[in-house]
């Protein structure tokens, strides 16, 4: 049986991380940083956070309830997708957060859902699937929160449980990058957005996975690449592992090369030592979206998104005649989900009926 020590800061993999007995076993929580500073302020705050929750509530605001859904489910779990999880709760905390949970009503799903479209809630407009995403979050923390949160006494009760209605599934994203695109942000740049724009067209991985990869995942000897790591879990969304493609291999020794200078590391100016990145990006996981959009645009290519390159990938292999089976072994996918949406580029596609 784990010891039930006091919370404490732990260094795991150069990140900071909260150890604390949550009354039935040993948790971890992320502090998201690996500057010892800032570690130690969130770790007050936490510890703030944590005091306050001993004098608990029937019916607690949505923020109380999100942070334990992400202490005890996402974070414990340790789920591949943590840091798409920490944006929700982001998100679903600026309209919800404040809110009591029998405050919440049908009306506030729909206003989440509107306000979320229009970029009035995130950093930018949300398609419908996203929104999606973010809502079946809120569903889950509270589920959470009525049947596994620690301890029981933090339990909510069904009855105060709001529903709130789904929006749609996004439409199909049609957009295709042309090769000229292509050509264009593939440039012998090494910083964090052309690195990801480079893995991205030649890997077809998803966002998520990319962010995350490390270097200890790519091997230049056999010149192949591991998308799912160790630790990770298998899920529907497989992650082979895959060969590297020649130019996409002599980029990454390239990159790997400028990386063998450890880099200073400071903290408000001071300086800390100095390190090297175990991530193939060079940094810390951390959304790209941004700085993907900044490339795009000062590139004037517009309506790209980072799956843009994966559903760019297929459809190039696609058409250009590479089998089906191939194409979806190389994705992760099932050959019947790569059939349904990409058989009709095909060169080859119903020619056989004339």
């Amino acid at each position: 049986m784990a010891k039930k020590l006091p919370p404490r800061l732990e260094l795991r993999e150069q990140v900071y991380y909260v150890n604390f007995w949550n009354g039935k076993r040993a948790v971890r929580s992320s502090l998201r940083t690996k500057n010892l500073l800032e570690a130690q302020t969130r770790f007050s705050g936490w510890l703030e956070a944590r005091n306050n929750d001993i004098v608990h509530s029937d019916d607690p605001k949505f923020k109380f309830c999100i942070q334990h859904f992400m202490d005890q489910q996402v974070l414990a779990q340790e789920y591949n997708s943590a840091n798409r999880y920490v944006a929700f709760q982001n998100n679903l905390n600026d309209y919800f957060g404040e809110k009591h949970i029998s405050e919440i009503t049908r009306k506030d799903g729909k206003n989440y859902v509107e306000q979320r479209s229009k970029g009035m809630i995130g950093n930018n407009r949300a398609a419908s699937g996203t929104i999606k995403r973010e809502l079946q979050t809120f569903r889950a923390t509270l589920n959470f929160m009525r049947d596994k949160v620690e301890p029981k006494e933090l339990r909510i009760k069904q009855e105060i449980i709001p529903y709130v209605d789904m929006p749609p599934d996004s439409p199909p994203r049609d957009r295709v990058l042309s090769q000229d695109e292509l050509d264009r942000i593939l440039t012998w740049k090494f910083n964090r957005v052309d690195r990801f724009v480079w893995l991205a067209t030649y890997t077809a991985g998803r966002k998520t996975v990319l962010l995350n990869m490390k270097k200890s995942q790519v091997d230049l000897e056999t010149k192949t690449i591991k998308l799912n790591p160790d630790g990770w879990a298998k899920t529907i969304k497989r992650n082979p592992t895959i060969p590297i493609d020649p130019k996409l291999y002599d980029y990454l020794i390239e990159c790997f090369r400028i990386d063998e200078t450890p880099k200073d590391v400071f903290y408000r100016n001071e300086k800390l030592g100095t390190e090297t990145s175990e991530y193939v990006l060079g940094d810390f996981p951390k959304n790209i979206d941004g700085d993907l959009n900044r490339l795009l645009m000062q590139n004037q290519i517009h309506n790209v998104s980072a799956h843009t390159f994966r559903h760019t990938w297929a459809t190039h292999k696609v058409s250009k005649g590479i089998p089906i089976d191939k194409v979806a072994k190389f994705m992760g996918d099932t050959e019947k989900t790569v059939r349904e949406n990409y058989e009709h580029l095909s060169p080859d596609y119903l020619r056989d009926v004339f």
